[in-house]
């Protein structure tokens, strides 16, 4: 009656990111919004809109929406699919070795540590082990479907694939932003001009814009170029520093000290802030005590706290743990990321490919990626590679311990399944049969793969 209408067009099932309002139920409930629910859906197959309706939490069921092509209205039979669920079952892992107990003996504590010691290479292997399972049942699923998409989660597990899974690791142990801290800390220090250097000089023998550029750059940065015998001793840094297998920041030395990288202002900040860090850690006795509980396995601070009450070998008051104990534990944290980052553990290789991916340079692709978009085939893997944000498990449970991951983690499955236009198939490693009951609610068609 007024003349205007606003539309708001959006799916709150597709709410994977951290911001924006996600659900706008509340608009809708005190009649700001009217809401006109969208029943046809014209992309999908039957079979997978099947499975999708299964993990919305509004209700609302969608069909199949025939559509017109050519001005023809196509069959229902063009639209047929499939969806499969491939599983295997996960060997047992490795028994964790029990925390010494109050007023335990120092060689009971030794014989801790060197059992939490063999326990740590154990799981490291196990890890690496189900890592290849997950490949091959990967690789399994992938067979004859002809030309897909393989869809995983976002950032952690396409951070392994594409060789940068060390560097995520060490940040995402520490922020909550994984990617945006890499890149921002990255650039801070001139990893990113580093990147850009060695990226030219890799195109410089095919491309001579590349080469034109590269040269420009390296003059900004106040490297001379003045003969024949500078330009070959160039090629034979850079072309060294390509291949080199040394850790990242000994690289970036070696690149400032070379005069390719003119050390800034904020890189010289950051460097100032990391010092003040370590020294004052160095310079508090309760850090060193701190650490030395979290090494005998003492995690919580009502761990520390009832050992401390009946110990006097730790240098640690119970109230030093009730007061700080969150800033230690930060604290901690910290060390363990300065040590990563300026350590040996964290190859130049890892940033260059952190870098490559940052530029759609790589062939993987996200979840978050696809969003909003339409594939004909896709595999889904559904597996956390140990992020705790989402939980693929508790999207096949009616009930939850934490329903708030469970909301998130079927929304982003609900927009990784809807991708399919046709076939879906999804693959996951089990921790036992049980959960193949609670998945064969969802997906009607389950294979056991066996991969031993």
């Amino acid at each position: 009656n007024d003349g205007l209408t606003v539309g708001l067009f959006g799916d709150s099932e597709q709410a994977i990111y951290d911001d924006g309002i996600g659900s706008a139920t509340r608009f809708i409930d005190d009649g700001r919004l009217k809401l006109i629910e969208k029943e046809d859906n014209y992309r999908c197959s039957p079979q997978v809109i099947e499975v999708a309706n299964k993990f919305r939490s509004d209700g609302l069921v969608q069909k199949v929406g025939l559509k017109k092509v050519d001005g023809k209205l196509e069959e229902p039979e063009e639209r047929e699919g499939e969806v499969t669920f491939y599983y295997s079952i996960k060997p047992p892992a490795p028994e964790k070795p029990t925390s010494p107990k109050k007023g335990d003996s120092d060689e009971i504590r030794n014989a801790y540590l060197i059992a939490k010691e063999k326990f740590d290479l154990e799981i490291e292997e196990y890890n690496l082990d189900l890592s290849r399972r997950l490949e091959d049942l990967t690789f399994f699923a992938q067979a004859d479907i002809g030309e897909h998409v393989l869809l995983k989660l976002p950032n952690k597990s396409v951070a392994r694939d594409a060789n940068f899974g060390n560097l995520y690791d060490l940040f995402d142990a520490k922020f909550r932003d994984t990617r945006e801290e890499i890149k921002k800390q990255l650039d801070r220090l001139q990893f990113g001009q580093l990147s850009e250097i060695l990226q030219l000089f890799g195109k410089s023998s095919e491309d001579i814009r590349s080469y034109n550029k590269l040269i420009g750059l390296l003059k900004k940065q106040g490297f001379s170029i003045k003969n024949k015998k500078d330009k070959r001793e160039l090629y034979r840094m850079l072309e060294e520093f390509s291949m080199s297998d040394e850790s990242a920041y000994v690289v970036m030395e070696q690149a400032i000290n070379a005069g390719l990288i003119s050390l800034s202002d904020s890189h010289k900040s950051y460097l100032t802030r990391r010092d003040r860090e370590l020294e004052r850690f160095a310079e508090d006795a309760s850090f060193s005590a701190f650490k030395k509980l979290l090494k005998y396995g003492y995690n919580t601070k009502k761990q520390m706290c009832d050992y401390l009450a009946e110990n006097d070998d730790v240098d640690l008051a119970v109230d030093v743990v009730e007061e700080r104990y969150e800033q230690l534990k930060k604290d901690v944290q910290s060390e363990e990321f300065f040590s990563g980052l300026f350590g040996k553990d964290i190859k130049l290789k890892e940033v260059l490919a952190f870098f490559k991916y940052e530029n759609d340079d790589s062939n993987f692709m996200t979840m978050h990626k696809t969003k909003g978009t339409g594939i004909e085939n896709v595999v889904v893997v559904l597996d956390e590679f140990k992020w705790n944000k989402y939980d693929f498990g508790s999207c096949f449970r009616a009930e939850d311990d934490n329903p708030a991951r469970q909301a998130l983690t079927k929304r982003l499955l609900y927009v990784a399944c809807s991708r399919a236009k046709k076939n879906l198939r999804c693959v996951r490693l089990l921790d036992d049969l049980g959960e193949v009951k609670n998945i064969s609610n969802y997906l009607d068609s389950c294979v056991s793969v066996n991969l031993d």
